[in-house]
């Protein structure tokens, strides 16, 4: 175990909704995250490459989606060996879903 005192716990720590920021790494050999990259599905590139570098999309509506056990296993594990979201490695599956199965005519 650690003989080092925990920093204790006080109203400097309590901060306005929004107005919290990220600190500076403590140290130069600290771990630092990398940037999500885009992956291409069936030799395309994601129709969101750019979104990735400059942050979230924007959306307009909210889905969920119910998976079994095996599934959402899955779906994890693959999202950790590509350094993806689930949010995206599903958006660019819908994506090319909907090239190959174009919006039916009315």
């Amino acid at each position: 175990m650690s003989k080092k005192q925990a920093a204790t716990l006080g109203a400097s720590l309590i901060v306005s909704k929004g107005g919290a920021s990220p600190t500076p790494a403590v140290a130069s050999g600290s771990a630092t995250m990398s940037p999500r990259r885009g992956v291409s599905v069936a030799g395309r590139a994601p129709a969101h490459a750019d979104a990735t570098k400059a942050g979230p999309l924007p959306y307009a509506k909210a889905l969920t989606l119910k998976l079994d056990a095996a599934r959402y296993r899955a779906l994890k594990m693959a999202g950790l060996g590509l350094d993806l979201s689930s949010q995206e490695i599903l958006t660019q599956a819908l994506d090319a879903w909907l090239a190959v199965h174009p919006e039916p005519r009315r």
